[in-house]
């Protein structure tokens, strides 16, 4: 008989038996208002500024109950995995000690539509491989790299490079080497160095897409 649940970063929607019986409270890695479940990936990939954790009440409605704490940080330009261990862990602690201290007082969550000047999200749909797939011939290094940080640990980026197809882990840039956008240019240690439309990009790792790792 717990006084509260914590759900944090679910993947799926909480069962209406657990929060209908016991107080739930979900951490979503988004500012207030973002809903749905790329939300870190479409941060990263839009090249968001600030982003943070929001903690709300569990409801029907997926990713959008009434709001107990919310934390901001600084996205920085780094993969996904990178933010989720540092800042968006930092932040989701914030949050569930906020929300047990308003617990503890007695107070309410706030609902959303009275929180209009704070709400900055909407709802995304789940971030597909289409929205994330690379051009070669014009993506700069930048935007490579961004978009491979969006999908750092999973799903990865798919991608095809000497005629496989495979997803790309891992984006590092090259401050040297240069060659025809998309070509592979040098390998190293596993890694591979690919030119882009300005520069070039070392990926560390590349899965085919049946699952089988591609070393260099």
């Amino acid at each position: 008989q717990p006084d509260i649940v914590i759900c944090p970063f679910l993947k799926s929607k909480l069962p209406e038996a657990i929060w209908r019986r016991t107080r739930s409270v979900i951490i979503h890695p988004g500012i207030v208002g973002d809903r749905g479940p790329s939300s870190l990936d479409w941060a990263i990939h839009d090249g968001q500024a600030c982003w943070g954790v929001t903690a709300f009440e569990a409801n029907h409605e997926f990713d959008a109950g009434d709001v107990w704490a919310s934390e901001t940080f600084e996205l920085r330009f780094a993969p996904k995995a990178s933010i989720y261990r540092q800042e968006v862990t930092d932040a989701a602690v914030g949050c569930i000690l906020k929300t047990i201290d308003s617990v503890r007082a007695g107070e309410k969550p706030t609902p959303l539509h009275l929180m209009k000047e704070r709400v900055k999200g909407g709802l995304r749909p789940a971030m597909a491989q289409a929205d994330r797939a690379i051009d070669w011939q014009h993506d700069s290094t930048r935007w490579v790299m961004r978009k491979i940080h969006a999908a750092d640990s999973f799903p990865g980026v798919l991608s095809r490079l000497c005629g496989l197809e495979v997803y790309l882990f891992g984006a590092h840039e090259e401050g040297l080497l240069r060659g025809q956008a998309g070509d592979i240019v040098a390998q190293r240690d596993g890694a591979v160095c690919i030119a882009t439309s300005d520069g070039a990009v070392w990926i560390s790792r590349l899965q085919e897409r049946d699952g089988k790792n591609q070393r260099g």
